[in-house]
């Protein structure tokens, strides 16, 4: 057999192969495209769940398959109170195993598919294009291996929108990722700036601009090992400048007002050690200037240790199969409440270390590391729950008085120097005063420190027993306080006819009586444990009107 034979053979073979599998691969995409729509609206409905009536989700429109290609249209709908809104999305894919757009760069690497995403213009993005100056607003380039990895550059374009007296610019945001089809890999995200104006008329009184600069966040996960629903990793969410600029107009008696926050970011860390998650999260307020005014930067670390993962991802299970109108039935009530009942059977950990503000007169801190015990083993004393308990706090005298005098400052322009180093001199012995005249803090050369710490389970404070009926009044307390914080966020009223809603008779405005009391008999106050003990409480609960 001659060779020139031989070789035709060959590249026919090929060109065979290469045309079955670009049909089959074609056939297959179309078969199991239902099947991620359905997918992607359980991710959507778990990280965006219906809430009031408002809903996301994606819905197919079109699927037309050719030979080497296929282009498919999708409707993303938004429900809102009051309207339902349509986007629509073309997607042009080359079927793999070599797309033509890939045989033409010579990359001979087969994938699945390559393919192209774009929002349509219609009626309800017209003013999206207007505002990107006719670009495609949204448009992704991406490309899926057989196994099912999703290397993507997605890009949202530049917006430039101005009506009347307000005004909004958005630069380009970049997405670049490599993930699976669950969006756990690698992910990075860039958006130069972003920026709101809203310039003083008949209606504001004031110029204001809220911009936002060097927004960036990095992901970079993988698939927790034996289990179906988490991963673990680090991200990283990063802002290098938060700006907020305040003039007053001409009818405003408004002051102005400046404020400049630099490098902040949010970072969170997720391990798996032994079938138990680890989660360290590391929060920066960056240089925080108000005015001329430096007040420091805010450090806030807290770590959750010792999560069973099992109940974790057994959790999430739960949560992707919570029902379209997002309530739960009373099994999977239950079964959420075993799960969390497990997880607590396994000695969490929460540890805030530290919780900082610093200046450049010093740092002050607090410090808490808590450890919990199985709370269906809970004994008489409700100090059982813990099998550690250690808060500490201190505050630097030298932060202490740079913070009022900024602060002071700040507050009072208009004060000659002699009058404001007075005011300053006394808010910082009011300060001590309020501090040291109850106890709570102990005294020392540098700084005001508390300490609270559970040993042989005895709670003390700065070194002392704390009472045990000090103990359970200040844990009623909270109890208390919760559950009146919960009730009010059940309370819902109805802006439509002014009355509350079905079930809430007990807080129906004809059964308020403003001349009512507390029964004399409760004593309804928080112990005075300490000042760390008490910012820890909830906030109080808003009265109803």
């Amino acid at each position: 057999m001659k060779k020139s034979v031989l070789a035709i053979g060959v590249v026919g073979a090929l060109a065979v192969a290469w045309a079955g599998g670009t049909w089959y691969t074609g056939k297959n995409l179309e078969q199991k495209y239902v099947e991620k729509i359905e997918r992607l609206n359980k991710e959507i409905a778990l990280y965006l769940p219906p809430v009031d009536g408002n809903s996301l989700k994606l819905e197919n429109v079109s699927y037309e398959r050719g030979f080497f290609s296929s282009k498919i249209t999708d409707k993303l709908i938004l429900n809102t109170h009051n309207e339902q809104v349509e986007f629509t999305l073309e997607s042009v894919l080359q079927h793999g195993p070599l797309p033509l757009a890939r045989l033409a760069k010579l990359n001979l690497k087969p994938v699945m598919l390559v393919g192209n995403t774009q929002l349509v213009k219609s009626a309800a993005v017209e003013g999206w294009f207007k505002a990107t100056k006719a670009q495609v607003p949204f448009s992704s380039d991406f490309a899926v291996d057989y196994s099912e990895n999703v290397i993507a550059n997605s890009r949202f374009s530049a917006v430039d929108l101005s009506e009347d007296n307000i005004g909004f610019k958005m630069s380009d945001v970049v997405i670049d990722s490599d993930t699976n089809l669950k969006g756990v890999g690698k992910i990075k995200l860039n958006l130069d700036q972003i920026s709101f104006l809203e310039k003083a008329n008949e209606t504001a009184l004031n110029n204001i601009v809220l911009q936002l600069n060097g927004i960036t966040m990095d992901i970079q996960q993988q698939q927790a090992k034996g289990f179906e629903n988490l991963a673990t990793g680090n991200s990283n969410l990063a802002v290098k400048e938060f700006l907020f600029d305040l003039k007053p107009g001409e009818q405003s008696y408004d002051s102005a007002m400046q404020l400049k926050i630099s490098d902040s970011s949010i970072n969170s860390d997720v391990q798996l050690n032994d079938g138990f998650l680890d989660i360290l999260s590391k929060n920066q307020l960056g240089k925080l200037v108000y005015g001329d005014a430096d007040f420091g930067e805010f450090q806030f670390n807290m770590n959750i240790k010792h999560l069973d993962a099992k109940s974790i991802d057994d959790l999430v299970a739960l949560l992707k199969n919570m029902p379209q109108d997002g309530k739960f039935s009373a099994e999977q009530d239950e079964q959420g409440k075993q799960l969390l009942e497990t997880l607590m059977a396994k000695n969490p950990q929460l540890l805030i270390s530290p919780l900082a503000w610093r200046n450049e007169g010093g740092k002050s801190q607090l410090n808490l590391d808590v450890g919990f015990n199985d709370f269906n083993q809970m004994g008489d004393n409700p100090l059982s729950l813990f099998s550690k308990f250690e808060l500490s706090s201190e505050i630097n005298k030298k932060m202490m008085k740079v913070l009022i005098s900024q602060a002071m400052k700040v507050n009072n322009p208009e004060m000659s120097k002699e009058e404001l180093d007075k005011a300053i001199d006394e808010t910082y012995q009011s300060a001590n005063d309020n501090l040291l005249g109850d106890g709570s803090f102990a005294d020392t050369p540098e700084a005001f420190t508390a300490k609270l710490i559970l040993e042989n389970g005895v709670l003390k404070h700065n070194g002392e027993a704390v009472p045990e009926e000090k103990v359970n009044e200040f844990i009623m307390s909270m109890v208390m306080a919760a559950a009146f914080y919960n009730m009010s966020d059940d309370y819902q009223y109805d802006e439509t006819d002014g009355e509350s809603s079905e079930g809430d008779e007990l807080y129906q405005d004809e059964q308020l009586d403003d001349s009512s009391s507390p029964d004399e008999g409760y004593d309804l106050t928080v112990p005075n444990l300490s000042p760390s003990d008490s910012q820890h409480l909830p906030p109080v609960a808003p009265q109803q009107q």
